[in-house]
């Protein structure tokens, strides 16, 4: 089976005007929660690539159309994108989960949509709000299936409390992982597997055609690998002639037996835009 890339980005930078709820708390702090689960746990799996094309430090606010012009360019397979949404900006009694994709999306982009909102709506526990359609830019493309998590209320009474428990997030971030993983047909890695491996340091110089998907193929490294060892490289650097570092080694993973399996939740309901949707993205 040949590799399959993720690409996903933790929503707005830390200092995004707005984007935050009513006591100050920056959207990306519970974005980022989210996407460190889907991501630690989607490493579990065998054939599964996964890079982030926002500012994984949150201090950059990478712009919409910088990160689907890298995702286009590495060639993902999905495109996941992580949120939490907000009303009015101040508290009230209002919630709920809930996904979004292009307007009249794909067959494959609606499936994907559907093998991931029943569990978003489990892991939380929040009211279920469907699935909805919209044409915000990181989901309004027929690149690869893509769609927009929105995982509660950042001005909700009931969602903060959520919100606000990294634990509860970064659970809810490798239950999506799973939902996406059994979707695309993807296997855990055995024990066996997790040994660490003879570690093998190098350097390769970009050439014209170089893209941080082939070159992760050329040393048999993850994209995520690359961007850690390079972070003054990736992204904002990358041109012909840098130097990127590179390095082969096994990453520390989770226990593979842990979340091994998804409840069948049955249906769900497809509803339009409304009003409390106007958050841009």
């Amino acid at each position: 089976m040949s590799d399959i890339l993720f690409i996903i980005d933790a929503g707005h930078a830390i200092s995004t005007p707005g984007k935050r709820s009513p006591d100050g708390e920056s959207e990306w702090t519970f974005n980022n929660e989210i996407a460190i689960g889907f991501e630690a746990r989607m490493m579990q799996y065998k054939n599964a690539e996964i890079t982030r094309v926002d500012d994984r430090t949150g201090l950059v606010d990478v712009p919409l159309i910088e990160r689907v012009k890298k995702a286009v360019k590495l060639g993902g397979t999905a495109y996941i994108s992580f949120h939490h949404n907000a009303y009015l900006g101040v508290w009230g009694s209002h919630g709920g989960t809930e996904l979004f994709t292009k307007e009249n999306p794909s067959n494959s982009t609606l499936a994907l949509a559907k093998a991931i909102h029943p569990v978003l709506v489990e892991s939380y526990g929040l009211r279920d709000r469907g699935i909805k359609h919209t044409n915000w830019q990181v989901i309004n493309h027929n690149y690869m299936p893509a769609v927009l998590i929105e995982g509660g209320f950042m001005d909700s009474t009931t969602d903060i409390h959520v919100l606000r428990n990294k634990d509860k997030l970064r659970t809810a971030g490798a239950l999506v992982a799973d939902a996406v993983a059994k979707h695309y047909s993807l296997v855990l890695t055995t024990n066996s597997e997790l040994q660490t491996t003879k570690t093998m340091n190098r350097t390769h110089k970009i050439v014209s055609g170089d893209t941080l998907w082939s070159i992760s193929k050329k040393y048999n490294v993850s994209v995520k690998k690359l961007e850690m060892n390079n972070p003054k490289v990736i992204p904002h650097n990358l041109q012909i002639g840098a130097l990127l570092y590179i390095e082969r080694v096994a990453l520390s993973l989770m226990n593979p037996n842990d979340s091994n399996s998804i409840k069948s939740l049955g249906t769900i309901e497809i509803h339009n835009l409304s009003i409390a949707d106007t958050e841009s993205r």
